[in-house]
């Protein structure tokens, strides 16, 4: 058996081991044109939003000059308001009246509620 040395690469051609390195420049290429075109479609998407909301072009959104946000509705005294609010509330929470009366559903003062609950045997609570 005689061996033949091997000869060396001459310039510009391909060795066999550098074909099947895996690495494939086309697809590299493709690759990264890729991902250039995907951050020059975001960057030409987020400019056209900027351009959308500038006050003298688009529709200004809702600080553009001439515009004013309507004030609040602060009442001058809330304090008779909110003593009716928990009054009505205290109403509901100690007096007995239909939820719903179609489908059969009260209320009860929670006092009672709270004794009957304490009365009924552990078993029956969690139903």
């Amino acid at each position: 058996m005689s061996e033949t040395p091997q000869q060396p690469a001459e310039a510009g051609k391909v060795n066999e081991s550098d074909e099947d390195s895996g690495l494939h420049a086309r697809a590299l290429a493709w690759g990264g044109a890729a991902i250039v075109g995907g951050v020059l479609f975001a960057l030409g998407a987020a400019w056209g939003a900027r351009e959308m909301l500038r006050p003298q072009g688009g529709f200004g959104g809702p600080n553009a000059p001439g515009t004013r946000p309507a004030a609040p509705a602060l009442e001058a005294a809330p304090q008779p308001a909110r003593a009716a609010y928990e009054a009505d509330k205290q109403r509901l929470v100690n007096s007995y009246g239909w939820v719903d009366q179609d489908a059969g559903v009260a209320r009860i003062p929670v006092e009672q509620a709270m004794r009957l609950m304490a009365e009924r045997p552990a078993t029956e609570q969690h139903r």
